[in-house]
């Protein structure tokens, strides 16, 4: 009985020692973070000025890595229910296509941009790029102003939502100022001066202009199929209807999509709870950075 009770103590204090030590490891990032003041007045390929607001992305990207990724994606999956927008990229049958691939190739450069030091050749070199590819077609202004409202909104309305803890002020100020200082690179004018004034924006352009029409949906089904070959043949049903649930009302009209069935958002929420609780309180983050082709985060799943 003595012994049993010995273990059991020993076992109490191992188990309370390593939740303090994962508790102090998770929020060591985010300590690190309120110690860095944002910046609002980066330069893209500027060497001598390191960004502030990159770090406190990159650090928020290690914290937050799946979310962040998911979030991105999805920005410009958004993107297909503006009817000017889905019209453009489906103006031939191989913009429908090889919608997914557009897609794919856009998240690429922007991982370029937003994962790699911006004080480094490869980020102007990857904005240079993209400004190349859009300087070929006549996308309207108002178009360009959401598309990068999304970048900046999307992820912060993920980790809001999904996320093992929110936000601090500085990286919310970080996700904006990073992204509108590449909006003005890429010369978008009438760009939101504030976060707030970015979030009333998107808002009322989603009310006004989010609507279905059959190119919404060509390119809704195309990236959702795309996207469904990652999993085994017998999981895609159950993904689709998840990828359905995961979409608000809004964006599933104007996609076309069928309403998902009303568990299916649960199974979501109970997920992610799941997910947030496992991360915050049971595993040891050792987030690590390494750079190949584009920014791998290992040891973020």
């Amino acid at each position: 009985m003595i012994l049993l009770d010995f273990l059991f103590l020993i076992l109490t204090v191992v188990l309370s020692t390593y939740l303090i030590l994962v508790q102090r490891f998770r929020f060591a990032r985010r300590i690190e973070i309120e110690s860095l003041p944002f910046d609002d007045d980066l330069v893209i390929g500027d060497k001598k000025k390191p960004s502030k607001s990159w770090k406190i992305l990159r650090l928020t990207a290690i914290d937050q890595p799946f979310l962040i990724q998911l979030a991105m994606s999805f920005a410009l999956f958004r993107t297909y229910g503006i009817p000017s927008i889905a019209k453009l990229l489906a103006s031939t049958d191989r913009l429908v296509s090889k919608a997914a691939r557009r897609l794919e190739d856009t998240d690429l450069i922007l991982r370029e941009i937003g994962e790699r030091d911006p004080s480094s050749d490869r980020p102007r070199t990857a904005l240079d790029r993209l400004n190349f590819i859009h300087g070929r077609y006549p996308i309207k202004n108002s178009d360009s102003v959401y598309t990068l409202s999304t970048f900046v909104l999307e992820p912060l309305r993920w980790i809001q939502r999904y996320g093992w803890r929110p936000l601090t002020y500085n990286e919310k100020m970080a996700f904006f100022t990073y992204w509108k200082k590449i909006g003005e690179d890429m010369n978008i004018k009438h760009i939101p001066e504030t976060l707030e004034e970015m979030e009333e924006f998107n808002i009322k352009f989603e009310e006004e202009h989010m609507k279905y029409t059959p190119q919404s949906k060509a390119l809704g089904i195309s990236q959702v199929s795309y996207f469904l070959q990652k999993f085994p043949f017998l999981l895609r049903p159950l993904i689709r209807q998840l990828i359905y649930a995961n979409t608000d009302i809004r964006l599933r009209k104007a996609m076309g999509f069928p309403d998902p069935h009303w568990a299916l958002e649960n199974v979501i929420e109970w997920g992610m709870a799941i997910h947030r609780f496992f991360f915050t309180n049971l595993w040891r983050f050792t987030g690590k950075v390494t750079k190949s082709k584009s920014l791998v985060l290992k040891n973020s799943l």
